[in-house]
């Protein structure tokens, strides 16, 4: 049996943890302490800087680590586990990974020092933005990999997944490569900007994983094709069963959350098929530089893209706005839907029509 307790508090959970104005326009510096048993291992965003007895309770330590640079609420993470370290050491990017897992994923895990700094290399070329290193940087990432664990979260210094996105599918590395490419695109797109919305965090991981399979085809071309065509066979798979929810209806079910990431991840490569490569990286890129270590809102993205289609005469104003306003059950001219879809792509009209909540 493994026992293990982590904060997962997004979106707006970290006020039942410690006193806050939870609202993620505000960002603040965190000085973490727990104190817990022993026998347990402590990891935060940061690392640890002591550990000292906690004279209250026997067998008890205190750890304190290094302060946070400046998160919003949501973005503390603390974990207690008594998981094995499979791994330790510096990367090449200067980063010191650390891998926890259950002795059995020892040898799956193997690669996860050699993936890390390289998705974080991609994603920086990508974006051409680095993450920032400054004195409050911290140097190291903890993987953390959970028995019995359906989710992947992603903050500063610290990334939990569970163990079934290590052991599924027939892939080996490449499946294990997925789930990190989507979690290293959060460290730009969640962690260096973050929502200021929480109802639109499926848009924030639609557009993640859209990212992470742009990443995967750097090195094999075929793989963006590939997926996609998954992709969008999943989701009209999805859309065709009777009680399917519009994407915009947050419910709390596994299998509607997976769709409304999918869903969103086609949305996004409709907007980049409309622009080009060239402005929809350049739309990103100007994204991060404008809001970074700040929060901001889906509308300011897709207005970064806006500006440099209407410099590039891409598309006319206001379509990107409409595109996204089909995916709420709110919207409702069908026929506006179908001009913005036959404008964007033509093929891929059937994978964005909503459907009745």
């Amino acid at each position: 049996m493994v026992f293990y307790s982590m904060t997962r508090l997004e979106p707006d959970y970290a006020h039942t943890v410690f006193p806050c104005l939870d609202d993620p326009r505000f960002r603040t510096p965190y000085n973490i302490t727990l104190v817990h048993d022993r026998k347990y291992v402590a990891l935060s965003n940061m690392p640890p800087i002591r550990e000292t007895p906690y004279e209250e309770i026997e067998n008890y330590v205190s750890t304190t680590f290094m302060g946070t640079p400046p998160l919003a609420t949501h973005q503390v993470m603390w974990t207690l586990h008594h998981l094995q370290k499979v791994y330790s050491g510096p990367a090449a990017t200067g980063e010191n990974i650390t891998v926890w897992s259950r002795p059995h994923l020892a040898e799956k895990l193997a690669k996860v020092p050699e993936m890390t700094p390289n998705l974080f290399s991609k994603y920086e070329t990508l974006f051409a933005y680095p993450l920032p290193k400054g004195p409050d940087w911290g140097g190291k990432v903890d993987h953390v990999v959970l028995p019995r664990y359906t989710e992947m979260y992603s903050g500063q210094g610290l990334m939990v997944y569970g163990e079934d996105m290590v052991e599924s599918g027939q892939n080996g590395p490449e499946s294990l490569q997925e789930t990190l490419a989507e979690l290293v695109a959060r460290q730009w797109n969640g962690l260096l900007v973050n929502l200021e919305d929480s109802d639109e965090e499926y848009m924030r991981d639609g557009i993640n994983y859209y990212l992470s399979v742009q990443v995967m085809a750097m090195d094999n071309e075929a793989y963006n094709t590939t997926h996609l065509s998954r992709t969008r066979q999943d989701v009209l798979y999805y859309d065709s069963l009777a009680k399917v929810k519009s994407i915009a209806t947050d419910v709390k079910e596994s299998g509607h959350q997976k769709h409304r990431k999918k869903k969103m991840c086609l949305l996004t490569h409709m907007l980049k098929v409309a622009l080009g490569d060239k402005l929809f990286l350049k739309g990103l890129q100007e994204f991060f530089k404008r809001y970074a270590n700040s929060s901001a809102s889906s509308k300011e993205l897709w207005e970064e893209f806006q500006r440099g289609a209407r410099r590039s005469h891409q598309l006319p104003t206001g379509l990107i706005s409409d595109a996204l306003r089909q995916i709420s059950p709110r919207f409702q001219e069908l026929s506006r839907i179908q001009l913005v879809d036959d404008a964007l792509s033509l093929s891929w009209s059937v994978d964005c029509r909503i459907t009745s909540p």
